[in-house]
């Protein structure tokens, strides 16, 4: 007699990878550290000024330099989109644009490397704008109205983590 599982396991612990990163042992490994990628909206691997020796890169050259960490070992990264190019207003309604880096990126990094867990920071707040050009915070209703538009478009293109803005 078999009987049928009507539970799916948790969010957190569905994969592997997943499970290992949530364990309660002290050993650092592969499986334990997340790589933080910067991804912009140029053609080439621009050092960050206010961090030497960290890289923006974009979906032209992302996976040249990905590829020999991930044949080390590297199982997660966290992607971070900036974006020169991209307008701001007051709800950030740029966050889940087609034209935004990390949404670009997503799909490509699914073909490249299908098993690698993708994280993704929701910054909003690099897209949001007030009308005196300061970045400010949107309403509680229009800040969640964009979040759950990012969010939506982060897990189609198969994000599996999302990391909260606040």
């Amino acid at each position: 007699m078999s009987v049928e599982s009507k539970h799916v396991l948790h969010s957190g612990i569905f994969h592997p990878i997943l499970r290992d990163l949530q364990s309660p042992n002290t050993s650092i490994s592969s499986h334990n550290l997340m790589y933080p990628l910067f991804i912009g909206d140029g053609r080439d691997a621009v050092e960050m000024k206010s961090m030497p020796g960290v890289f923006e890169y974009s979906v032209h050259n992302l996976r040249d330099n990905l590829a020999p960490i991930i044949d080390k070992g590297l199982k997660l990264v966290l992607l971070f989109g900036v974006s020169n190019h991209l307008g701001k207003d007051n709800v950030g309604s740029n966050a889940d644009s087609p034209q935004n880096p990390v949404i670009k990126v997503l799909p490509k990094l699914r073909t490249w490397f299908p098993e690698l867990i993708i994280a993704t920071d929701v910054r909003s707040h690099y897209y949001i704008v007030s009308k005196s050009h300061r970045c400010e915070l949107a309403l509680p209703d229009e800040m969640c109205y964009c979040l759950s538009a990012i969010v939506s478009s982060l897990f189609l293109t198969r994000c599996v983590i999302v990391c909260p803005p606040l």
